[in-house]
């Protein structure tokens, strides 16, 4: 096929810059597909009616008519579409394909046409919309696409557009509009487009506030003596003894030691009462220093353990009175 161009027809429709072979073909109805000429007198650019015809649609777009096309009206659509597709108005050369490709138009423009249906079918993009209300479908919501009412949407069915941006807008009265806009590559069939309308939650009442209980006034009396459980004298004492009785221990139990080894040396088995006394003497006294020991021990920590509490040293202060202030002491005497 020979690009498109601009050519000077006669009122007939004959270009008049054409070699004889054009007028040959022009005469079997074939001339739109040599040189593409002009629609409508000289004119290959659709003007007036034309250009509306070729304005996007909101739904699927304009129909056939169901009376078969005329051999001129196979012709016009055989051009418009090579026109629409050059101008990316994918959805209207469909539509002007779909004339064209009836078996009542020439052969060579059926060919021409039904190939390009086909390769239509396949670039032009679609979408389909997704809308909810609060998680349920909204069967109500009006849906615009480029300004234009989208009418049948809820029916499911794909929405055919031309590749390049498109806006979507949702209306659901009483929210606010939802508007996206989307860039629909060739192509790109059964895009989901998505809307979800969804109600503000209800306002939550502030938690009542607990009232606050108004401070008392600060209390003049002066505080309290502290409390405390000292040491008693006599565990001082009791603890002394009870280190002498270790040392006693400690110091007569060696001496009972060094005895017994001495007389094992000398005369066991044979010692006489004399020698063996005073082994006998250290350990009798190294067992009563343990013992004098250990119950010091005790009695230090009984003496301790169940002390009794007693105020604390006396206290000097400041505290508030009405009309100034006055100091303060506290205690045991």
């Amino acid at each position: 096929m020979l690009p498109l161009q601009v050519v000077q027809c006669n009122e007939m429709g004959v270009p008049l810059k054409c070699g004889a072979m054009a007028r040959m073909a022009h005469a079997m109805g074939y001339m739109a597909l040599l040189l593409a000429p002009c629609v409508a007198r000289g004119q290959t650019e659709p003007t007036g009616a034309a250009r509306e015809n070729t304005a996007e649609p909101s739904n699927a777009g304009a129909t056939a008519s169901e009376a078969p096309p005329t051999k001129q009206e196979c012709i016009q659509a055989h051009v418009q579409t090579q026109v629409s597709q050059r101008d990316n108005h994918l959805t209207v050369a469909r539509e002007q394909a779909r004339v064209c490709a009836s078996q009542t138009c020439p052969g060579m423009v059926v060919s021409d046409c039904g190939r390009w249906l086909n390769s239509l079918d396949q670039r032009i993009p679609s979408v389909v919309f997704e809308v909810r209300v609060n998680g349920e479908p909204g069967p109500d919501v009006l849906v615009f696409v480029d300004n234009q009412p989208v009418v049948g949407w809820t029916d499911g069915e794909a929405l055919p557009l031309d590749p390049g941006e498109h806006e979507f807008r949702f209306e659901s009265p009483p929210f606010e509009p939802i508007v996206q806009t989307v860039l629909l590559a060739e192509g790109a069939r059964y895009r989901v487009v998505e809307a979800h309308f969804t109600s503000a939650p209800p306002p939550v009442d502030p938690a009542p506030v607990a009232a606050v209980a108004p401070m008392s006034a600060p209390s003049h009396a002066p505080p309290p003596p502290a409390l405390e459980r000292p040491v008693p004298v006599s565990v001082y004492p009791l603890l002394g003894v009870a280190g002498l009785g270790a040392a006693g221990f400690a110091v007569f139990g060696l001496i009972a030691n060094a005895k017994l080894s001495d007389l094992e040396e000398r005369c066991q088995p044979n010692c006489t009462d004399a020698e063996v006394q005073p082994l006998k003497t250290s350990r009798v006294v190294a067992d009563v220093s343990l013992g004098v020991g250990v119950a010091s021990l005790v009695a230090a920590g009984v003496v301790y353990l169940v002390r009794p509490e007693r105020p604390g040293a006396p206290a000097v202060g400041l505290a508030p009175l009405p009309g100034g202030a006055g100091s303060y002491v506290s205690g045991s005497f």
